[in-house]
């Protein structure tokens, strides 16, 4: 979990750092400086979030806590990577 205004270059050098792809990984944001970031990831989700990046997002979860966040990627088989790290940037 990070907080910073940019968090791509985090997610990146994240990958280089366990080399691993960054398709590999699944971000999770809440506005739109989170959109590079959600860009790079092999899978996008959208919390909470505004109607631009839901647009963008590869799923979209608007419930209170994040612990369903496997419950809601296991039900809708949208998971066909094998995700090593979840980002989510906590602003």
């Amino acid at each position: 979990m990070i907080d910073l205004p940019y968090p791509n270059p985090c997610l990146i050098q994240t990958c280089a750092t366990n080399k691993t792809h960054s398709r590999h990984v699944i971000a999770i944001g809440d506005c739109s400086n989170d959109l590079p970031m959600m860009g790079t990831a092999g899978l996008a989700m959208a919390y909470h979030v505004e109607t631009r990046l839901r647009e963008q997002a590869t799923v979209a979860m608007n419930t209170v806590c994040l612990d369903r966040l496997l419950e809601v990627l296991t039900m809708t088989n949208i998971v066909r990577i094998k995700p090593i790290f979840i980002i989510i940037n906590r602003r």
